[in-house]
């Protein structure tokens, strides 16, 4: 809940969930429905699918993330409902790393978001100092690590802020 940090990692149980979050251990499948969070990290999936559904209006406003999904190959972003994203980073960010450096950073996986309306704000109004041209992919209000992305079944993204999908690696 706003305030509380919970990280999934690795399809660890999950236990004392905030309100409009639910887990399905078998299938690898968080829900959200009518869920309000400060952030949502998903960390060291690798080659497992995992799928994020979206029911009702839900809200994730992090300080510069506030969805991300790290290290995971195969992720699907799907539901009739719709996720709001805040943050002054990247809101929505799918990467791969290895523990080196983040020129490692490599996705072989399919993102996909399938039927859902995702919005991201990226709050930032201009780098910060020291960030060069090349560095705008991390401010953009979607940040991808390279891979294969899809758009299924009338999914609607719409960004605001700084550019629109910032891809490196």
């Amino acid at each position: 809940e706003n305030g509380e940090t919970k990280q999934w990692d690795n399809a660890q149980e999950l236990s004392g969930l905030p309100s409009g979050v639910s887990y399905d251990p078998d299938s690898m499948t968080l829900t959200l429905n009518g869920a309000a969070l400060t952030w949502l990290n998903f960390t060291d999936f690798y080659d497992r699918p995992v799928t994020l559904v979206v029911e009702g209006e839900n809200t994730i406003t992090g300080q510069a993330t506030a969805l991300n999904f790290q290290a995971c190959s195969n992720v699907t972003v799907t539901g009739s409902g719709t996720l709001n994203l805040t943050g002054d980073e990247y809101p929505f960010g799918w990467h791969d790393y290895n523990g080196e450096a983040a020129s490692d950073y490599n996705l072989d996986g399919t993102l996909t978001f399938s039927g859902l309306t995702l919005n991201c704000t990226n709050t930032r109004t201009q780098a910060p100092e020291g960030y060069t041209d090349e560095d705008w992919s991390w401010f953009t209000p979607i940040t991808l690590g390279g891979g294969n992305i899809r758009i299924t079944d009338n999914a609607v993204l719409t960004c605001e802020g700084l550019g629109f999908i910032g891809v490196y690696g």
